[in-house]
């Protein structure tokens, strides 16, 4: 389960980095700022089997140097509003790590 679960975030970021997109449009023309973002919720040594929201933490070191290895950066939010705004230039390979739920591990 926990192998089916990582090469599935895996294929996920792929799709993500290749067709994701925000569209920004304005008056004048219309852009698209591709930005991939990785959503965890509870990253821990030994996830509860049964918990799909508990993510293995090697698994997690795995996705973080893939990352690192290939370039990507990433972003605070305010460098992600900034770049959705235009008031920041976007980084080659940009990516946003996002923890969700608020929970102790975070």
């Amino acid at each position: 389960m926990k192998k089916i679960f990582s090469l599935l975030l895996v294929f996920l970021l792929m799709i993500v980095s290749s067709k994701s997109h925000i569209t920004l449009a304005s008056a004048e023309n219309s852009t698209a700022v591709k930005i991939p973002v990785m959503l965890y919720h509870v990253v821990k040594p030994n996830p509860d089997p049964n918990n799909p929201y508990q993510y293995p933490l090697a698994e997690f070191e795995k996705e973080m140097a893939y990352l690192k290895e290939n370039g990507y950066r990433t972003l605070t939010m305010k460098q992600y509003f900034n770049i959705l705004d235009k008031k920041a230039a976007m980084p080659e390979k940009p990516i946003l790590l996002t923890f969700d739920d608020n929970s102790s591990d975070f």
